[in-house]
C-alpha cells in the first residue's frame, strides 16, 4: 500500500484529503506544518508528500527542498496543493522541482488523477 504524507496547516484540508486518500486505499500520515511534516517524513518515508506552500514554522518550499536534499527522503515524490496562483508564485514553487502543483479550492477527482499520474497505478 502506497503511503502519502499530507502537510497542511488547515485541519479541514487535512481531513478532506485524508478521507479521500483512505477511501482510495492509500496509507495516510498527517502533519500540521512543514516542521511536523519533515519529522514525519523521516519516520514514515512516504511515497508521496502533498503539501501546502504557506504554513507556519516551515513553508512547503523549504519542506520540499529539505526532503529532496536528504538521502533518506529524496525518493519521496512531491505535490503542492496551494492557494498560490500568481505566475511568480507558481514559478518559485516550480524551482523546487515538485511532481505537481494543484490550486485550492481543488476538485477531489483531479487530486486523485494527479496522484495516480505521479505514483502510477495502484
Amino acid at each position: 500500500m502506497k503511503k502519502i504524507l499530507v502537510v497542511d496547516d488547515e485541519a479541514s484540508v487535512r481531513e478532506v484529503l485524508s478521507r479521500l486518500l483512505k477511501a482510495a486505499n492509500f496509507d495516510v500520515v498527517l502533519a500540521e506544518d512543514g516542521l511536523d511534516g519533515l519529522e514525519k517524513a523521516g519516520v514514515h518515508r512516504p511515497d508521496l508528500v502533498i503539501s501546502d506552500v504557506i504554513m507556519p514554522r516551515m513553508n512547503g518550499l523549504a519542506l520540499c527542498a529539505a526532503l529532496k536534499s536528504n538521502p533518506a527522503t529524496s525518493a519521496s515524490r512531491f505535490l503542492f496543493v496551494t492557494t498560490q496562483t500568481r505566475l511568480a508564485e507558481v514559478e518559485e514553487a516550480m524551482k523546487h522541482a515538485p511532481d505537481g502543483y494543484i490550486t485550492k479550492p481543488f476538485d477531489l477527482g483531479r487530486v486523485l488523477q494527479k496522484i495516480e499520474s505521479i505514483l502510477g497505478p495502484r
